[in-house]
C-alpha cells in the first residue's frame, strides 16, 4: 500500500511540474507577431477548442508516469541501503 501512495505522489507532483515548466516556457518564448492586431483579434473572436487538445494531456500523462517510476526506483534502491 505504501508503495501505491509513493507512487501516485511522484506521479502528481511529476504532472504539476511538468505542467507548470512548460507553461512557463511557452510564456517566454512567445512573441506575437503585431500586438495591436493580435489584441484587437482577440477581442472580436473566440476560438473553443482544438482538434487535438488531448494529444498534449496524454503526453503529459505518459511522461509523469515514466518520472513517478523512475522515483519509484530510487527511493526503492535507497530504502534497500538504509536497510
Amino acid at each position: 500500500m505504501k508503495k501505491y501512495i509513493f507512487f501516485t505522489v511522484f506521479f502528481i507532483a511529476a504532472y504539476f511540474i511538468l505542467q507548470i515548466g512548460t507553461g512557463m516556457i511557452l510564456t517566454v518564448l512567445y512573441i506575437p507577431s503585431d500586438p495591436w492586431e493580435s489584441s484587437m483579434a482577440a477581442a472580436s473572436q473566440v476560438e473553443i477548442g482544438r482538434t487535438a487538445a488531448w494529444l498534449p494531456s496524454l503526453l503529459y500523462i505518459l511522461l509523469s508516469i515514466v518520472i513517478a517510476y523512475g522515483g519509484m526506483k530510487l527511493v526503492d534502491k535507497r530504502m534497500i541501503r538504509k536497510d
